[in-house]
């Protein structure tokens, strides 16, 4: 995902280069009050390339990481443990670019290598609200049964680990509703529960649940059917697929409508790929087909990618990864939302199965989504693990299918049971608001800033020439 530049950035005629920024930004942050108040501080001294700031979270701790990159200033943040990284996923799921490198981390900013300190300072201090404020509501919503006045949504899913498919509910709930939504799975609430995207009917523990687009992995256990047959107000508007629907009532006995599909195949009306889709017969198709392993599945087609094919990581971000995909020629894929997404964008695929590598539940998830296709036009092949140690994928493309879509979008866009935003969120470049911050809070932050700033202005009148600071005034 492109860096993203904010258009009201300041410039300041003095630093000359990123090293300069770099320094001033480490002094500005001590004194600051906004950014001592919010706990930011130093994480040892500015380098030449780059500057770490931390904060905490009641999850944990995070890191702000400003790096010089090509006469630039990108900012990113990164969680230190596994639940604050769970958390800015979360968090930042519309708005932050989730990128895996060395290590995870979402790129928010990038900056002229000019920009001042002071509106450096000022990014780092609106986003750090945003992301603690968030964080307080999910540590709340897990720790109390009655929480603070949530402004979020409630919704349910797998988020162990970051995985593009399972963060699709999320966003589209987020930009449908222009709400930020926090993952309830095991909160300890009475609000209703949104269910979307996923094989997770089965992890359903709340009552008042609102199932929207969900899938079961497998038909319910006599154990899953037990817990969920105690469930109150459980209120189903779509599911996934054919398959799911007969186990859910046979099993159940749930009322559930003839409303199906997977939420996924509504990315088209709310996220534009951020390339063009690649033309026939032109140089672009040469590198076109898509190959998107599960990521149990990752590391059996890694260099076996050739100058017609690339590798699509499902731990990045969302947008780059649909992006990939919908603008593939073929897309090549055990992952079944990497099968899902290129239905979706009108993209031919093929479902490659993993010989003795099943995914948890085998085949269900798959057959329960093809059961809303012209599933007669399903292509697939099952690969061997020695087969694999061989395998031509652009042989493979070559039978990839585009099976007609049986049922209605529009019903299931229509079925979704929250009130829809006025617009759809866009980028957004929080500001940083005292209003948020407890009063007494507020006036150790500005005392504390106070005295630094007189302590260094102290320090740097020692520096001056005798000859100077006795013209220095009292």
């Amino acid at each position: 995902m492109p860096y993203r530049t904010s258009l009201q950035t300041r410039l300041m005629p003095g630093p000359s280069n990123t090293a300069d920024t770099l320094h001033a930004l480490r002094r500005h942050t001590s004194v600051s009050a906004p950014l001592v108040a919010l706990g930011v501080q130093p994480r040892g001294k500015a380098s030449q390339e780059a500057l770490e700031l931390r904060f905490t979270l009641p999850q944990g701790s995070c890191m702000w990481r400003v790096s010089a990159v090509d006469g630039s200033l990108v900012l990113d943040v990164r969680g230190t443990c596994d639940e604050t990284r769970r958390i800015l996923r979360n968090a930042l799921v519309v708005q932050g670019g989730l990128s895996q490198g060395a290590e995870e981390h979402h790129v928010l900013e990038e900056f002229p290598d000019r920009t001042s300190a002071r509106f450096l300072g000022k990014m780092i201090a609106g986003w750090t609200q945003r992301i603690q404020a968030y964080a307080k509501d999910d540590h709340s919503l897990h720790t109390t049964e009655h929480p603070r006045n949530l402004v979020e949504e409630l919704g349910m899913w797998w988020d162990g680990r970051a995985n593009f498919g399972d963060l699709i509910g999320p966003w589209l709930v987020e930009t449908m509703t222009g709400k930020p939504i926090i993952n309830a799975r095991f909160a300890v609430t009475e609000s209703a529960v949104l269910s979307t995207v996923g094989s997770i009917i089965h992890m359903i523990t709340h009552d008042r649940t609102d199932v929207w687009g969900s899938g079961l992995m497998y038909p319910p256990t006599p154990r899953q059917i037990k817990r969920l047959s105690r469930l109150r107000d459980v209120r189903v508007h779509a599911v996934r697929g054919k398959k799911t629907r007969e186990s859910l009532i046979q099993a159940l006995g749930w009322d559930v409508p003839e409303v199906f599909g997977d939420p996924a195949l509504l990315l088209p009306r709310y996220l534009q790929p951020e390339d063009e889709p690649h033309a026939a017969g032109t140089a672009a198709e040469t590198a076109a087909i898509s190959v998107v392993p599960h990521y149990k599945h990752a590391a059996k087609f890694r260099g076996k990618m050739t100058a017609h094919t690339r590798l699509v990581d499902v731990h990045d971000d969302l947008r780059n990864v649909v992006s990939s995909i919908a603008t593939s020629r073929v897309c090549l894929s055990t992952s079944l939302h990497g099968i899902i997404v290129a239905q979706a964008y009108g993209v031919p695929w093929r479902w490659l199965k993993m010989e003795g590598h099943e995914l948890q539940g085998g085949d269900f998830k798959f057959e329960d989504f093809f059961s809303t296709l012209a599933s007669e036009d399903v292509s697939s092949i099952e690969l061997s693990n020695d087969e694999l140690k061989e395998v031509d994928l652009e042989a493979i493309a070559e039978e990839a299918t585009l099976p007609e879509l049986d049922i209605d979008l529009d019903a299931l866009d229509a079925a979704f049971p929250h009130p829809r935003a006025g617009h759809r969120p866009g980028v957004v470049n929080p500001a940083f608001s005292w209003r948020d911050i407890l009063a007494e809070d507020a006036a150790a932050a500005v005392g504390r800033s106070a005295v630094r700033r007189l302590k260094r202005g102290r320090k740097a009148a020692r520096r001056l020439p005798r000859t100077v600071t006795r013209k220095l005034p009292i």
